[in-house]
C-alpha cells in the first residue's frame, strides 16, 4: 500500500492522505491532524475528490448538528516556527 498526501492530487492543504489498495483496486483517505475521524475512499480520483468533499461536509453537519466546533488540522504554527511536516511529524512520534 502507497500512502500519498492527498493535497499533491487535488491541490488540498496537505492535511489529507490517501492510500491505494492495489488488489482492490480503491483509494483510501483519511484527514489526519484531527481529534476526529473523517475518512473517504474512491475508486477514481474524480470519486475521491467527490466523496472528499462529501465526508467533510457531512461531517461539518453533524458538528452543527451536535453544537460542536469543528476540529481543524495543526497549522504548523508553534511558538518554535517549524514547517508543518515537522510538527505534523512531531505530533505522530508523540502519539506513537
Amino acid at each position: 500500500m502507497q500512502f500519498v498526501p492527498f493535497g499533491d492530487v487535488v491541490g488540498a492543504d496537505g492535511a489529507e492522505w490517501f492510500s491505494i489498495d492495489d488488489e482492490a483496486d480503491v483509494f483510501h483517505g483519511e484527514v489526519v491532524d484531527t481529534r476526529d475521524v473523517i475518512v473517504f475512499e474512491g475508486t477514481s480520483v474524480a470519486q475521491l475528490k467527490k466523496e472528499f468533499k462529501f465526508s467533510v461536509d457531512d461531517y461539518l453537519k453533524v458538528c452543527e448538528e451536535r453544537g460542536r466546533t469543528p476540529d481543524k488540522p495543526f497549522s504548523g504554527k508553534i511558538p518554535l516556527r517549524v514547517p508543518p511536516e515537522v510538527h505534523r511529524a512531531a505530533t505522530a512520534a508523540a502519539k506513537a
